[in-house]
């Protein structure tokens, strides 16, 4: 009997908990702006060009893998280009993004990753048949945007065997 009235009193106060947290929240809550020169930071750093999406409160940056064209193996229909993605966020620092890597780089991308402290969502394929396999690693990280940029560029380089992973 006890144990049910605490589960109850644990369960109420997570319910007004919740609902104190949804009003405090307002339709016109504006989303901070990542500054123009952390962006630009940003960009030399990954040598590519960015977009700041403002519903989301977030900079996108995109990398076009031009040295692999998908194609499916059924019909010989070519593919798009993949890209790798990162996106930073103003709140706490944050960032996540997206690897595209073949069979052979996964190993030293995964490695060049965890060496720079970003964590691992998911590791997957998006289609069965695509030539070359190609594998997404979805990450994220915490820390200033730059030194974000700048684990992203490491992982990068390793991949395309700039620099070899450090361990």
């Amino acid at each position: 009997m006890d144990r049910l009235r605490v589960t109850q009193t644990t369960l109420v106060g997570f319910i007004i908990t919740l609902v104190i947290a949804c009003l405090s929240l307002t339709a016109d809550a504006q989303i901070p702006n990542i500054p123009q020169n952390v962006r630009k930071a940003i960009e030399l750093t990954l040598g590519a060009k960015g977009i700041y999406i403002p519903s989301e409160g977030a900079f996108k940056v995109r990398m076009v893998r031009k040295d692999i064209q998908q194609t499916a193996v059924e019909d010989g229909f070519p593919g798009i280009l993949p890209e790798s993605w990162a996106a930073f966020g103003p709140a706490f620092h944050q960032q996540e993004g997206e690897f595209v890597a073949t069979e052979s780089e996964l190993q030293s991308v995964l490695k060049a990753l965890r060496s720079k402290r970003l964590q691992f969502i998911s590791i997957r394929t998006h289609t069965v048949g695509e030539h070359p396999q190609l594998i997404f690693v979805r990450f994220q990280g915490e820390g200033s945007a730059v030194s974000l940029a700048q684990a992203i560029r490491y992982a990068l380089n390793v991949q395309f065997g700039l620099v070899g992973p450090s361990v």
